[in-house]
């Protein structure tokens, strides 16, 4: 049974991973495991949520070199997830389609697959990428 506060949401559940590329795999199992465990949500959402926290990890590590730590919170039919790193300077952009680029569609992928996402610039303590999935 899951606990919701006041809110309706249940208590945050956070994973770090440090910036190695196999933690990519790592970051999509937890997820989805937790998300099966916060609620009842559709399959092919988990999968879609297993294909953004890949894209977004792999930004984490490819473009920063920092470490990553994914947040979870879920309310009754949603769920918010964030990615925090800690490269203060570089900011997701959805690019245009591009055929010959090799790459680069990450956040293409983030903006197909979920209902809402946008990042949060943390005052001397890098940002913050999140999605938000509704069923």
């Amino acid at each position: 049974m899951k606990v919701l506060d006041a809110t309706g949401q249940a208590a945050p559940r956070t994973k770090f991973l440090d910036a190695d590329p196999h933690n990519v795999v790592l970051a999509r199992r937890w997820l989805v495991d937790q998300l099966r465990s916060l609620a009842e949500i559709p399959d092919e959402l988990l999968a879609e949520a297993g294909v953004i926290i890949s894209e977004l990890v792999t930004n984490v590590f490819t473009h920063t070199g920092s470490a990553a730590t994914i947040s979870v919170v879920s309310s009754v039919n949603s769920v918010h997830v964030s990615v925090h790193d800690e490269e203060r300077g570089s900011l997701p952009v959805l690019r245009p389609v591009d055929p010959t680029r090799i790459g680069g569609n990450g956040i293409r992928i983030l903006d197909a697959f979920s209902q809402a996402w946008g990042y949060t610039k943390i005052q001397g303590d890098g940002k913050l990428v999140w999605f938000t999935l509704a069923w």
